[in-house]
């Protein structure tokens, strides 16, 4: 098997991990009424406030997301009282801290308190305008280092990083310091995630296509079209964002790449947003 489809399986655990799937959460089964979600996010609103959360930033983050069902007039003075216990975690067991979520979380809910959006921002821009070489995922690669040309090794040398640290800042911690922007849904965001296509990282290409498929920005489908034409066999990745834009051209190609899939059945498997973590941004 090629190093590249290693990668790609290393991606989706790293997804999971940024993106708590709903059976990480303590969310509603399916079918539950309305009763025994706010029972639900009541409990985890009241975990949240005292800092009850689990054993790291995943229990932590699944936590936080189910209590922001709670509604913005409740969950934004919890999460901001989270925020501030937490803005200055240290990444740990290799993942990000909290902080950045927490503010994307809080920008979700419509927070008008400028530090959370501005937080994404210097973020998402940093992993965009970083010079760190992201690897080659297409490449037929045996190890690490393959993944890179001879002068991305050279970069990491005199850079004092290692082709092991060069290779999980391109593609983990870089992706993680975009990812709670494209998550936000807030169109504030439009013209990073349009630049984010034009990113030769393909992790934060790929977070840039499923945060303006968050937006349902139609106006930006044929650019992540061209980016699945670019990307060659990577391009089915950027494909499946298209199912959630309810575009009759994005339905078209994302068929191209899966036509053996209902993409009716697959809406409502999947849900709306790429983000399984993500809730409604509050108008």
């Amino acid at each position: 098997m090629a190093l590249h489809q290693h990668l790609l399986g290393y991606a989706l655990v790293y997804s999971a991990l940024t993106f708590p799937a709903s059976s990480q959460t303590p969310a509603t089964v399916a079918g539950q009424g309305t009763s025994s979600a706010s029972q639900t996010a009541d409990e985890a609103l009241a975990r949240v406030d005292r800092d009850d959360v689990g054993a790291g930033p995943v229990d932590a983050m699944s936590y936080a997301v189910q209590a922001a069902k709670a509604g913005p007039e409740r969950a934004i003075p919890v999460l901001e009282r989270f925020y501030s216990r937490h803005q200055n975690d240290p990444a740990k067991d290799g993942l990000e801290p909290l902080r950045d979520d927490i503010a994307s979380l809080l920008v979700q809910l419509g927070d008008n308190n400028p530090i959370y959006w501005n937080l994404l921002v210097s973020e998402a821009t940093a992993a965009l305008n970083s010079e760190i070489p992201p690897p080659n995922l297409q490449k037929n690669a045996a190890t690490y280092a393959d993944t890179y040309s001879p002068e991305q090794l050279t970069w990491a040398k005199q850079h004092g990083m290692t082709t092991d640290e060069m290779f999980l800042a391109g593609m983990y911690t870089l992706p993680a310091k975009f990812a709670p922007l494209a998550k936000s849904g807030d169109p504030r965001a439009l013209p990073l995630l349009r630049q984010a296509l034009q990113s030769d990282n393909h992790m934060i290409k790929l977070l840039g296509a499923a945060g303006l498929a968050v937006l349902r920005d139609t106006a930006s489908v044929p650019l992540i079209i061209d980016a699945c034409r670019r990307d060659g066999e990577l391009g089915s990745e950027f494909a499946d964002t298209l199912m959630f834009f309810h575009d009759p051209k994005a339905d078209e190609v994302f068929k191209e790449y899966f036509p053996d899939v209902n993409i009716q059945e697959a809406r409502r498997f999947r849900g709306d947003n790429p983000f399984c973590c993500t809730i409604h941004r509050q108008q």
